[in-house]
């Protein structure tokens, strides 16, 4: 910790904690006026504008964790949907819920669109809307509803894509243990609220109040795994992609109690709901 001494003086001034990292400016600064502010006895008033050049520094330099939001309302439903620019793609930092319509768990489909309104069983629209787990999660889609879903403008992100936005975060210090190497970015990508608690340090699950440095919000939507079967909420997260080889689509997942990293290459079953995000046409 620098400490601020004129020549004689028996005060001192101790550098914040929040300024630790701009020691070496400090001390520059400290070397140039040190001597002139110990002469004429204005030592607090010369710290204190290191102390504002510093700060302009803070905020005038690009830091990675800057994130540029916004909101987009769909025109199809007037839904707002809260956004994040990462890099240069711009995304939906929420799960898409457009629901023109609601499939019953007893139907599922490999060629026609479904959507799933996870835990709800009929297909009344209306009810649909007001369940709690559409409120906050959006729907479940399988991956003929997915590919044609997102509104005007937006599109399904490929799996290029998501990992384009993953090698940005990487690359700007977003992994969990500060590395830069993997994906250890399940953290920073998970939601603040919703995920089961977990003791797997650098998972959503662990102390959750830090996640979400990105600002995508990624929530434990769960999946229906095949006709009628919910699973998993408040623990898991699909997503789909529109890569696909054969009749596999693929997509990105994440586990809460064992999981840091991001999975990619998941082959999802394409009658079974996943959840959707959308990214915004480039």
């Amino acid at each position: 910790m620098f400490k601020f001494l004129g020549a004689g003086s028996q005060h001192v001034y101790p550098l914040p904690k929040k300024y630790h990292r701009f020691r070496w400016l400090f001390y520059l600064l400290f070397l140039t006026f040190g001597e002139e502010t110990s002469r004429t006895n204005m030592k607090a008033p010369v710290f204190l504008l290191i102390i504002v050049a510093a700060t302009c520094f803070s905020s005038c330099s690009k830091d990675p964790l800057d994130r540029a939001s916004g909101t987009f309302t769909d025109s199809r439903d007037s839904h707002v949907y809260k956004t994040i620019k990462i890099g240069d793609q711009t995304w939906m930092a929420e799960n898409l819920a457009y629901l023109p319509f609601v499939t019953p768990i007893t139907t599922s489909s490999r060629t026609e669109p479904c959507i799933y309104v996870y835990g709800y069983q009929g297909d009344e629209w209306a009810e649909a809307k007001n369940v709690e787990s559409f409120n906050t999660y959006g729907a479940l889609y399988n991956i003929q509803a997915a590919l044609t879903l997102c509104p005007p403008g937006w599109h399904l992100p490929s799996m290029d894509e998501w990992r384009e936005m993953a090698d940005y975060l990487v690359a700007n210090g977003y992994n969990y243990d500060g590395t830069d190497s993997l994906y250890k970015i399940a953290k920073a990508l998970a939601s603040t609220s919703y995920w089961e608690i977990s003791d797997v340090e650098g998972s959503p699950g662990f102390e959750p109040e830090k996640n979400n440095s990105s600002g995508l919000s990624l929530e434990p939507g769960g999946y229906m795994a095949s006709a009628g079967a919910f699973k998993k909420m408040g623990t898991v997260g699909y997503w789909w992609t529109s890569t696909c080889s054969d009749d596999w689509y693929y997509g990105i997942q994440r586990v809460t109690n064992t999981s840091t990293t991001i999975g990619f290459g998941t082959e999802g079953y394409t009658g079974g709901g996943w959840s959707v995000r959308c990214v915004k046409d480039r």
